[in-house]
């Protein structure tokens, strides 16, 4: 199953925070507004965006957006990353949110060893997919 032709994110806003479920958690757009006075010169508002599982691991933009269409397209990017199961260098972000989850899935009782295979694995792609 590849991803859908066109991904569309029907937001909930609740203080600035806009969010929309996805198949891969919660997409999130986060306003942040500049404090605005008539001295002031080029302050603007800006925007973060993050994607979270329902286990709490974050996939975060680099950075902040100055528009929220901006935001939201690099979320609907990812998004769209995330249905690919590639494994390549432009994939690494996905591949380690996936791996992160898989941390956090595992039980309480699991061995000590099957989180630091994980880590380890995170480690390696990163070496082989700079």
């Amino acid at each position: 199953m590849g991803p859908p032709q066109n991904i569309h994110l029907l937001w909930v806003e609740e203080d600035g925070v806009y969010r929309a479920n996805t198949e891969f958690g919660s997409a999130t757009i986060a306003e942040t507004r500049a404090n605005k006075s008539r001295y002031s010169f080029g302050v603007s508002d800006c925007y973060k965006a993050w994607i979270e599982h329902s286990t709490g691991v974050l996939l975060k933009a680099p950075g902040e957006f100055a528009t929220f269409e901006n935001a939201e397209d690099w979320l609907i990017n990812k998004l769209g990353l995330l249905f690919d199961p590639s494994i390549n260098e432009s994939h690494l972000d996905e591949i380690r949110y996936t791996l992160n989850i898989c941390k956090h899935l595992l039980p309480d009782s699991a061995e000590i060893y099957h989180y630091l295979r994980l880590d380890h694995l995170v480690h390696e792609l990163e070496i082989v997919l700079p």
